[in-house]
């Protein structure tokens, strides 16, 4: 390499570590605990702990996580690998609230999380809305998926589903939800719209947490 070639890339190396610690100071002018997220009292990771991850906590029935459901389907495209991505739904001791996570837990039971969840936010929020206030009602729109009333009832009423919805409980108490969406990372750090200056800004925030903290911490 000759002497030329060795200052260009030593020029754009330094050009490339400048760039880099000035967008780092940029991300951490941003976002500031206390005001654009807040620690937590006590870490509890919804996945293994082994990863970085990032949780949204939603509700069927809420506009803001339809409206919010664009964005978030644009960071996963482009999230790192390891960073893993866990969806929780809330119910605040709301019986149809209940019935909503039921039913996604039971999507992701049956293999069809994506298209049930199309059409879940579709019964709420699209232009042919139906109502989805009981058992049968759901059991209706997952045959128009294909899945058969009896595998249906299984996955439904199924103890792992039942399980899911207690620790979905679990967790929005402990991360102390009070409205959706709400993003929490690493079990530990919870943002919302309002906080991070509007709902696309939650998943910044969320890349700024992950990148700078890593793994989440163990209960």
């Amino acid at each position: 390499m000759s002497v030329i070639n060795r200052r260009l890339t030593r020029l754009l190396l330094g050009v490339l570590l400048l760039n880099t610690l000035v967008l780092s100071a940029h991300a951490q002018a941003l976002f500031q605990e206390g005001t654009h997220y807040q620690r937590l009292p006590q870490a509890h990771p919804a996945g293994s702990g082994e990863r970085p991850e990032v949780v949204e906590l939603f509700s069927y029935n809420c506009i803001h996580c339809f409206n919010f459901k664009p964005a978030v389907q644009e960071w996963l495209a482009t999230k790192p690998d390891n960073v893993e991505f866990i969806r929780i739904p809330v119910t605040f001791g709301q019986r149809n609230m209940e019935l909503m996570a039921r039913a996604y837990y039971a999507a992701q039971e049956l293999g069809i999380e994506q298209e049930a969840d199309t059409a879940l936010y579709a019964a709420f929020h699209g232009q042919q809305r139906r109502r989805l206030t009981n058992e049968d009602q759901v059991a209706d729109l997952f045959a128009e998926l294909g899945v058969e009333r009896e595998a249906f009832d299984r996955a439904f009423n199924s103890f792992a589903v039942e399980t899911k919805v207690r620790r979905a409980n679990q967790l929005t108490q402990r991360y102390q939800i009070r409205g959706t969406p709400s993003v929490v990372i690493n079990g530990q750090y919870l943002t919302t719209g309002s906080m991070a200056g509007g709902n696309p800004r939650m998943l910044e925030v969320a890349n700024f947490l992950t990148r700078r903290y890593g793994a989440p911490a163990t209960d």
